[in-house]
């Protein structure tokens, strides 16, 4: 135990004047027992052969228990010890707590920038190629009914056609027919009569190559 020497005498002297001065001097007599030692059982001074010095040590503890037991509060100050080392901050981690309500939904966000454009996807295949027109031979009008066919070539698909009739008086033929002839071929009809008998008449047919 670390005593501060100095307050220690000082407090050790008055303690002993305390308890070594004469009855008729203390204050008015207390006859209930007390857990304190008789004054006569305390060193009344160095011994024969012993300084103070080395009575102070031989006797310190006896002396140190009797103040204690005495005054306890008011003697107890000398004996404080050093100040400990502080403790190891953190102790461990306490137990999750239980989770909150959920919160109000928040305000919507700005609308972000436009992303990049995405990559050309892969070529479609062809609805319609290789389209051409084909035309029939002209040859006269007769009297009566007309009649000719006009096919595309080979693998080829019918998308249109017409009839083309070269005269100078319309009055004497007409048009009965013109038409897709299955899905490969076109029909021209063409009545006739009158004037128009020996007029120039063709079918034609738009073809293509249909996916």
């Amino acid at each position: 135990m670390q005593i501060r020497t100095t307050a220690l005498v000082i407090g050790v002297a008055g303690a002993l004047a305390s308890l070594t001065a004469p009855a008729h001097a203390a204050a008015p007599q207390d006859t209930a027992p007390r857990d304190v030692p008789a004054v006569e059982s305390l060193p009344q001074g160095p011994g024969p052969g012993m300084d103070c010095e080395e009575c102070l040590d031989k006797n310190l503890e006896k002396y140190l228990d009797a103040l204690l037991k005495k005054e306890k509060a008011k003697y107890s100050k000398l004996f404080k010890g050093e100040k400990g080392d502080p403790g190891t901050p953190g102790g461990p981690a306490g137990p999750a707590g239980p989770a909150g309500p959920e919160g109000p939904e928040g305000a919507e966000g700005a609308e972000g920038p436009e992303g990049p454009a995405g990559k050309d996807g892969a070529a479609g295949k062809d609805g319609v190629s290789g389209w051409e027109k084909v035309s029939g031979t002209y040859t006269a009008l007769t009297a009566g009914g007309n009649d000719k066919n006009v096919a595309c070539p080979a693998g080829k698909k019918v998308l249109g056609g017409g009839i083309d009739v070269a005269s100078t008086d319309y009055s004497d033929f007409g048009i009965r027919a013109s038409m897709p002839y299955g899905d490969t071929a076109w029909r021209g009809y063409v009545q006739a009569g009158g004037a128009a008998v020996g007029d120039q008449w063709a079918v034609f047919v738009i073809c293509a190559d249909v996916a």
